[in-house]
């Protein structure tokens, strides 16, 4: 999945937060998730660690997504003052999660055998 996946990841959340002059923020969040070609070729077995790590990392990428919202918050919050330095500081937040957790290696977001 790594060979194939997003930008070499098994999954990718991208998010943009965007301002106007009068402080109007927006921000735009895109999950990129893998998906089985063919989920009816697996065993039982196999289908249930896909589900399982499939659910996990879910969960690791709506983190990636609410580090997008809280980025937007703050820059609302801020009344657009710094919101260039804002959105920056929550980008450096998700590299700093998916060092600590491995790209969710930690939480479940892997495949065992």
């Amino acid at each position: 999945m790594k060979k194939l996946g997003p930008k070499g990841f098994w999954a990718y959340t991208s998010w943009y937060v965007s301002w106007t002059r009068e402080c109007d923020v927006k921000v735009k969040i895109t999950y990129t998730f893998p998906k089985l070609a063919t989920p009816q070729d697996l065993n039982a077995a196999t289908r249930k660690r896909w589900d399982t790590m499939f659910a996990a990392l879910v969960v690791h990428e709506e983190q990636h997504g609410q580090h997008g919202i809280n980025a937007a918050n703050e820059v609302l919050k801020a009344h657009c003052r710094k919101a260039a330095s804002i959105t920056r500081k929550w980008a450096r937040q998700d590299k700093i999660f998916d060092r600590e957790t491995r790209h969710g290696a930690v939480d479940g977001v892997f495949l065992a055998n």
